[in-house]
């Protein structure tokens, strides 16, 4: 996410560039942090396995199982739920980020040139950024390697893909109906 920036031409420290569309970037700013959480948890989630035989205790279920004297069953279903509200989260915030971005190019009357540039270098950053994110969840339900793993230790079921694309259609669904009518 930091090439993207740097490619569209933003600040490393978007929400202090001097910009009028400081909340939005801090908003976006949270997209990227739960983004990278969202992948160390799946990373902890997919190799917990092997971390665990190999006693790699860098591992937030091994951290859990440790700091709080949790079975492993008890600790993998606190992470397995950290990682569906981070996406929850992910879905919220991308309504959220949407309204955010247009209520910024509206509240001018007559948007500047410049505003509709730096417009459409923020649709292109949310794009990227909840792409990735869209892309990690579909990827991690699809390889479905922590099922495969941990199926016969009787862990919950994560999120499934179904579940997944309910979600995605509910909340289109919402957008349109959101929608002014013309």
């Amino acid at each position: 996410m930091v090439l993207a920036r740097a490619s569209l031409g933003f600040e490393a420290d978007l929400g202090k560039s001097g910009s009028d569309a400081a909340s939005l970037w801090n908003t976006i700013t949270r997209v990227e942090y739960d983004v990278k959480n969202l992948v160390n948890v799946q990373t902890d989630i997919l190799g917990w396995i092997k971390d665990h035989a190999d006693g790699n205790s860098d591992n937030l279920i091994e951290i859990y199982m440790k700091r709080y004297d949790m079975a492993p069953q008890d600790a993998f279903r606190r992470v397995l739920r950290s990682h569906n509200d981070l996406v929850s989260r992910l879905l919220n915030t991308r309504q959220k980020c949407e309204e955010e971005q247009y209520s910024w190019l509206h509240r001018s009357r007559t948007p500047t040139r410049t505003t509709k540039e730096e417009f459409n270098r923020i649709s292109v950053y949310t794009g990227i950024s909840f792409g990735i994110a869209d892309t990690l969840v579909q990827w991690f339900q699809i390889s479905g390697l922590h099922r495969k793993d941990l199926a016969n230790m009787g862990f919950p079921e994560t999120l499934t893909r179904a579940k997944y694309d309910a979600l995605r259609q509910q909340e289109e669904f919402e957008n349109l109906m959101s929608l002014p009518d013309a």
